[in-house]
């Protein structure tokens, strides 16, 4: 894209700032803030990551711009909970797209566990008593709800009710129309400092830069600038790197796991599936039992992927994003699932990157001039394989990006995949996004793997059977419990994020 280009002439990054930061380098004269995520006590930053928290601590307005799995999110929540730590931030405002909220949950438990959080959910009368009384330190909104709230919340900015030591917009080329009303009500939130987060912030033009920066600092730059003018103003406020740039701090493979919620359709239909599928089984018994057990799975799991009736897909929504974020530096990237039905219909939905379909059902002869296609021509992007097909015999070490649409539950196979494209001769580091419903049996059944690794790779890898029921029928029963989340959704609350 040519946005990628003009991305990257705009976003400077600083150079000889790879060292760790220290207690000096934010004013805390408290070491100990770092002793969490130092030394093996927990997770680990590399030292561009350090450069991108201590970017952070000094500005009261920021852009990370990172490319997509570089680790802004663990970014952003070390630098939250330094700030917080220091008693500099006291009241923070998160906003993100709904499907990545779940995400944001586990990732703060991960990077910033001591950070009192309250989702802003529920009915109207809920969230305004949330907005107004939550003790919190950090309120997570989506986008969708807080344009629902926007009448009050910007009456109570108004009247100085509303505020916030910080303000953190994920994914914040939603904000790039400055008139539309997440906008307008971001602008009038009074804060002290706002961090945006995007690895896409020129989406179609210079315009949508000036757009972000409405709300990240106003008044800095407008459409009539010329692009020299706009790179100097936003180059104290902008930080980027790419995959290229930080090579040598990477491993050979980062892996990004991506929780999602099923949307309203896909939930009322998983519950609806898992009523029929606990009835049957309860019913069924010896080999039946099991026959039922495989069937009422796969189709728990094409409903993760697709809602059938609707064709509504909070993965699909997800890695539409997630695309234009890792092809925006030009490079390619494969996409697997285990069904030739769901990869069929992500390539209807991506047709804007004229993907490549590539199963079992291909000819020889077509398949290499597939493989041909997609390594030789730089139009072709994106390769959607299946499992089988891509499990032996291919080398496509020149996509730089795996995404696992859905799981193949014998760690082996997933990992052959991932192999295709981290073989000898790759250049570059592989970034692998697995996607995951949040309380659905693809869930539980990761559970399950961390429990009973050696009997799930026999079971779902179609190895000897005699051990299968080794698990209980309660065990087998427990997966297709409805998610509760999603089932509250599917008796009414859904209609309050329909509504939004």
């Amino acid at each position: 894209m040519q946005i990628s280009s003009q991305a990257d002439g705009i976003f400077a990054s600083p150079s000889g700032l790879y060292d760790c930061p220290t207690a000096a380098d934010v004013g805390s004269g408290r070491a100990e803030v770092f002793v969490p995520l130092q030394a093996g006590h927990g997770p680990q930053l590399f030292p561009y990551q350090w450069t991108g928290v201590r970017f952070l601590l000094a500005r009261s307005a920021a852009l990370l711009a990172d490319e997509m799995g570089l680790g802004k999110t663990a970014q952003t929540l070390v630098a939250l909970q330094i700030l917080v730590s220091q008693g500099q931030v006291q009241r923070a405002l998160l906003v993100a797209p709904k499907s990545l909220l779940t995400n944001w949950q586990r990732e703060l438990a991960r990077w910033a566990p001591t950070v009192r959080t309250q989702l802003i959910a529920g009915l109207p009368a809920q969230r305004r008593w949330l907005w107004q009384h939550s003790q919190a330190t950090l309120q997570l909104v989506h986008y969708e709800l807080l344009v629902h709230d926007a009448r009050y919340l910007e009456r109570w900015a108004s009247q100085g009710l509303l505020w916030y030591d910080l303000v953190i917009l994920d994914e914040a080329q939603r904000i790039k129309n400055p008139t539309a009303r997440a906008s307008r009500v971001l602008q009038r939130v009074p804060r002290r400092r706002v961090w945006a987060l995007s690895g896409t912030p020129l989406e179609n033009s210079v315009a949508d830069l000036c757009g972000v920066f409405a709300v990240v600092k106003p008044g800095l730059v407008n459409s009539q600038m010329v692009l020299a003018q706009i790179r100097t103003a936003v180059a104290p406020y902008v930080l980027r790197r790419t995959k290229e740039m930080v090579a040598k701090q990477l491993p050979e493979k980062v892996f990004r796991d991506c929780v999602l919620e099923l949307t309203p359709e896909q939930a009322l239909r998983y519950c609806q599936l898992t009523c029929r599928a606990r009835k049957l089984l309860r019913e069924s018994a010896g080999e039946h039992f099991l026959r039922h057990v495989f069937v009422q799975i796969l189709r728990l799991k094409q409903i993760c992927n697709f809602d059938p009736v609707t064709g509504r897909s909070a993965k699909a929504e997800r890695l539409q994003q997630d695309l234009e974020e890792a092809l925006a530096s030009g490079g390619k990237a494969i996409v697997f699932s285990q069904f030739v039905g769901t990869l069929r219909r992500l390539a209807s939905l991506l047709a804007q990157w004229h993907p490549l379909l590539y199963f079992g059902g291909i000819d020889r002869e077509t398949r290499e001039a597939i493989i041909a296609e997609f390594r030789d021509d730089p139009s072709r992007r994106v390769l959607l394989l299946t499992y089988r097909a891509g499990g032996v015999g291919l080398n496509l070490q020149f996509a730089g990006y795996v995404f696992l649409f859905d799981r193949w539950w014998n760690p082996a196979v997933e990992d052959q995949a991932i192999n295709r494209a981290h073989r000898l001769g790759s250049t570059s580091t592989v970034i692998v996004t697995r996607y995951l419903m949040a309380g659905t049996i693809e869930e539980r059944i990761e559970e399950l793997l961390k429990k009973k690794r050696q009997l799930f790779a026999r079971i779902f890898s179609g190895g000897d059977p005699d051990g299968r029921l080794v698990l209980a029928p309660e065990e087998w029963l427990a997966l297709f419990d409805p998610p509760q989340q999603e089932a509250r959704q599917v008796v009414g609350l859904h209609a309050v994020d329909q509504a939004a």
